[in-house]
């Protein structure tokens, strides 16, 4: 049997709306925090010791849990929240 198009597109919905509410790993964490203090995904890669799409990948969820669409959006949604904090970085 197979499936409805309509079901299915209604599931994969259903699914990204669960990992959207989703809390914030540890390892996510540290990418949020690598990236408010301004390092580029390449550079967040780097520090990590993971594929730069690993980066992508979690920049992606990300993205989807703050219902945000670019990385300054995200900054500035987790910096006004009080996420992630930007203590000990020199100008």
């Amino acid at each position: 049997m197979v499936a409805e198009p309509g079901r299915a597109r209604y599931a994969r919905r259903a699914r990204m709306r669960a990992r959207a509410n989703a809390a914030v790993t540890p390892t996510e964490m540290v990418v949020l925090q690598l990236v408010a203090r301004g390092l580029s995904y390449k550079e967040v890669a780097a520090v990590r010791g993971v594929a730069l799409k690993t980066v992508d990948n979690q920049m992606q969820r990300l993205f989807a849990k703050f219902s945000v669409h670019s990385r300054g959006e995200l900054v500035a949604h987790v910096l006004a929240r009080r996420i992630v904090a930007l203590r000990g970085l020199s100008a």
